[in-house]
């Protein structure tokens, strides 16, 4: 988690640096619409804002990226002890180590367990 905040941070940061060229070209664009025309910079200017564009995508990108990796490791996490929860369950019953032999407990708790995974989405 602490790896997770730190680069997320730090790259909602960029994304949001990046973001501001972005939307003041958009907005100077849209103010000095007639002078664009009249000085035919259309090209140079749509050029310019897909540059900026594509600097934004690839902040972005990484953000997601980043929650994305977050995600599949948590479900890593979720998985690793389900099926541990699993095997003690079986091999618990297997070779009488078992304190109760109520298979309700067990599966109220690999129930537990999926919810857990669950609330990690």
């Amino acid at each position: 988690r602490r790896f997770y905040l730190l680069g997320a941070r730090e790259i909602k940061r960029l994304d949001a640096v990046s973001r501001s060229p972005m939307f003041a070209l958009l907005s100077e664009c849209l103010g000095g619409l007639a002078t664009i025309r009249a000085f035919r910079i259309e090209r140079d200017l749509l050029a310019r804002f897909h540059t900026l564009h594509d600097a934004n995508s690839r902040a972005f990108f990484h953000f997601v990226a980043g929650g994305r990796w977050l995600g599949f490791r948590l479900d890593m996490m979720s998985f690793a002890l389900l099926a541990t929860s699993c095997f003690a369950a079986v091999l618990s019953k297997a070779y009488g180590l078992a304190v109760s032999d109520n298979a309700g407990l067990v599966g109220a708790a690999l129930l537990y367990v999926i919810q857990l995974a669950g609330l990690f989405q």
